[in-house]
């Protein structure tokens, strides 16, 4: 019997891991879990002020819940793919219950991603999607997840609104600074928070992507991916026809030049280790 696989997408939100997922989900022999399922995840935390979870062997068995519903997403495939943003800053607790996954780190340009969620953070979320959504979540999370997802979203007045993960200090950034430094210093927790956990990771269950070289060429990444975890999978099996270059730079067209300045004094660390990883890494 083969091997069953777990690849694990790790990526601030609206870095891609979205698009990827959705990529690899063309090939008929990869399984995908179509949604985010921080309910899931967040199974014996759900009273967390936050999405920073830890390994904690007394909760063991909620780990195994997390396996179970999960598992039941490979079907007849022996390859899954799952992508839930709230993941980027728990790594050490995914490796908890998955000790043997593979992983798949996204990094893009931090005002392109900071931009990219300011748009996003103004829009409607279809009800369509929110019913389609719901009806993956298990009854017992329905209660809890299900009513703060509900109202979150449909009431965006809300004192506690937020899109994306939610950092330990985002809720208090949202009330003293402007969304888009808050923003930023999501963002900005996040990626860090990537670095320090990929080293957690043995080498040969993670590859590290970078946004602007997938949309460029995602057969490349694809072949990566399909190399460095030895999977029995052709290349040439994917839709690559959706994936679209446009929304590389797009900061400099949706951002004043004194709002550019700012994240960048917010950010700028972060994201020299970003392109020090890529130098070294190439």
């Amino acid at each position: 019997m083969k091997n069953k696989d777990i690849i694990i997408l790790i990526g601030a939100a609206r870095s891609g891991t979205k698009a990827f997922r959705d990529l690899l989900g063309t090939n008929t022999n990869i399984s995908v879990v179509p949604y985010d399922i921080n309910y899931i995840w967040s199974i014996g935390n759900e009273n967390s002020k936050n999405d920073l979870l830890v390994p904690d062997l007394k909760k063991s068995k909620a780990a195994k819940k997390i396996k179970r519903f999960i598992d039941n997403y490979f079907n007849s495939n022996n390859v899954l793919v799952e992508k839930t943003v709230s993941n980027t800053i728990r790594v050490p607790y995914i490796l908890s219950i998955y000790p043997n996954a593979k992983f798949v780190f996204l990094y893009r340009e931090g005002l392109d991603v900071i931009e990219s969620v300011g748009r996003q953070w103004n829009k409607d979320v279809e009800k369509k999607y929110i019913i389609n959504k719901l009806k993956h979540v298990p009854l017992k999370q329905l209660l809890t997840y299900g009513l703060k997802f509900i109202k979150r979203n449909l009431n965006k007045t809300a004192e506690d609104y937020f899109w994306g993960v939610k950092t330990p200090n985002l809720i208090d950034d949202l009330n003293s600074l402007p969304r888009t430094e808050a923003i930023a210093n999501q963002w900005n927790f996040c990626v860090s928070k990537m670095l320090t956990d990929r080293t957690k990771i043995v080498d040969e269950n993670i590859i590290d992507v970078f946004y602007e070289d997938f949309v460029n060429d995602p057969k490349e990444s694809v072949i990566k991916i399909i190399d460095k975890f030895n999977l029995e999978l052709n290349s040439s099996d994917f839709d690559y026809s959706y994936i679209k270059k446009g929304n590389v730079g797009k900061a400099s067209k949706g951002l004043n030049i004194e709002v550019i300045k700012k994240i960048k004094s917010i950010i700028s660390e972060t994201q020299n280790n970003v392109f020090k990883l890529k130098e070294k890494l190439n």
